[in-house]
């Protein structure tokens, strides 16, 4: 996701996303905004929007994952010239609005992963060389996990991480923001009581 969004990013088109954009110099990169409310998405135009782990944002396990007005503008994504780019562990965990909406699906398997060493050294290897393999999305749906290997990809390819501006650009340790009110829903891991949806008392 990161390494397609680089053209934008050179070009200097706006980038709103959930996980932080760097320069070359491991500063915000000028073009990326942080995309933490709805209503960015909304007013939303002439740019790249990037949801990682869109799970944390629209999950398929949640009825009202998307709010009505966000599901509408993710099917006119097209007359507002706006990129959707998103990732997630599993393609059915995604909302099925963002699904439809979905062009193409890229499978991305990580090999040859390493340890990191010093200070700040966590349990999970860092992956260096990687398989993408890039399926239209209109079929992928259909696809499981034994049946996957008897269906051809549009494309595929391997590539090197370490040392590539797709890597300088994107710490993939950082924190994903969450976008609007969805930590508020739902069950109170500490009491177990229940979270009822804040009521709207605004001119809107």
């Amino acid at each position: 996701m990161i390494r397609d969004t680089l053209p934008s990013l050179a070009a200097g088109r706006r980038v709103l996303s959930t996980v932080r954009l760097l320069d070359d110099q491991g500063n915000d990169h000028p073009s990326y905004e942080r995309f933490e409310d709805w209503p960015q998405l909304l007013q939303a135009e002439h740019c790249d929007v990037l949801m990682d782990e869109v799970t944390g944002i629209a999950s398929s396990r949640e009825a009202s994952a998307l709010p009505t007005e966000v599901a509408n503008f993710l099917v006119q994504l097209r007359r507002r010239d706006v990129q959707l780019r998103w990732t997630a562990p599993n393609w059915a965990r995604a909302d099925k609005i963002i699904r439809e909406v979905t062009q193409a699906v890229t499978d991305c398997r990580g090999l040859f992963g390493v340890r990191q060493t010093g200070g700040n050294v966590g349990l999970w290897s860092q992956k260096r060389l990687f398989w993408f393999r890039t399926y239209d999305a209109a079929q992928f749906e259909e696809f499981t996990l034994s049946s996957r290997q008897s269906v051809k990809p549009l494309q595929h390819e391997l590539f090197w991480g370490p040392g590539s501006p797709a890597f300088a650009a994107y710490d993939t340790m950082d924190a994903v923001s969450i976008v609007g009110q969805q930590v508020t829903k739902g069950i109170c891991l500490e009491c177990g009581g229940v979270r009822r949806p804040k009521v709207c008392k605004c001119e809107h």
